[in-house]
């Protein structure tokens, strides 16, 4: 018994053809890349003090620095990139939570 539908099938095959995946270097989105991350260490050590701008901005702003990380070596369409670094960045939110409510701790 066949689970999924022919039509199914032919929209994956053509959504694959549409979002064209390659792997390359990207210059400046790496160096887009690492400006992000010097801001980021800026947060967590001079303004580590500023509680919504390291507990809102860094977060917020470490969904950009993902997005820049994967188009650094991803040639895919914006949209893509950034659902997955979205994705990516609701994974570490989720992770973080389950770590808090358990109790878990890196010692």
């Amino acid at each position: 018994m066949c689970l999924i539908k022919p039509t199914s099938l032919h929209a994956m095959r053509s959504m694959q053809q549409r979002i064209n995946l390659q792997f390359k270097f990207d210059r400046e989105a790496f160096l887009s890349a690492v400006l992000i991350f010097f801001i980021e260490v800026l947060i967590a050590t001079v303004w580590s003090h500023h509680r919504l701008l390291r507990g809102f901005g860094g977060d917020a702003l470490a969904v950009v620095w993902v997005y820049f990380v994967f188009r650094t070596f991803i040639t895919a369409p914006v949209w893509f990139l950034t659902v997955f670094a979205f994705l990516t960045g609701c994974l570490i939110e989720l992770g973080q939570y389950v770590a808090s409510v358990n109790h878990w701790h890196i010692s």
